[in-house]
């Protein structure tokens, strides 16, 4: 939740630079690719107060394998990864505006996917599906920004 924050703060310095110096542009695809990642990780809280899930930890320990649903909180926040929907997010977001790296994004984000459900952290589920839920973020954020009509590509001339 910290990065959604931070994500954040970094919009709010972006809308602040887009109103002193005018530089519309860059700026919206700066708020594109932040508010990508900030949307992504409040998305995977919010699944994650809903689905209640149990972390690995758990199931090592005690045994423990359950779903709380609607009661999540601490030591219910396994399922999804906001790590991995975050990095997805952010990863399909900078994809859409620099497609020539888009494979570059993708593997970062699927190294910090990977690395969520290696260290033990998740459950190789709750990876995956916060990897889902940071694309379908991205999409949702693009047809927000398109029916404001905020242009993310340079036309051409």
């Amino acid at each position: 939740m910290q990065l959604s924050i931070l994500f954040t703060f970094g919009m709010l310095f972006l809308i602040a630079y887009r109103a002193i110096t005018c530089d519309r542009f860059l700026a919206d695809r700066g708020m594109f690719v932040l508010g990508c990642g900030a949307a992504a990780g409040f998305v995977a809280h919010v699944l994650k107060i809903v689905f209640g899930r149990v972390p690995p930890e758990a199931l090592l320990v005690d045994g423990t394998y359950e779903f709380h649903f609607f009661d999540g909180g601490s030591g219910f926040d396994s399922f999804p990864s906001s790590h991995a929907a975050m990095a997805a997010g952010v990863a399909a977001a900078a994809s859409a505006l620099w497609p020539e790296y888009r494979v570059i994004f993708i593997v970062l984000a699927a190294l910090v996917a990977a690395s969520r459900f290696l260290i033990g952290a998740h459950y190789l589920s709750d990876a995956l599906v916060g990897f889902a839920v940071g694309l379908g973020t991205v999409v949702l954020v693009r047809m927000i920004f398109h029916l404001y009509g905020i242009q993310l590509a340079q036309k051409s001339r």
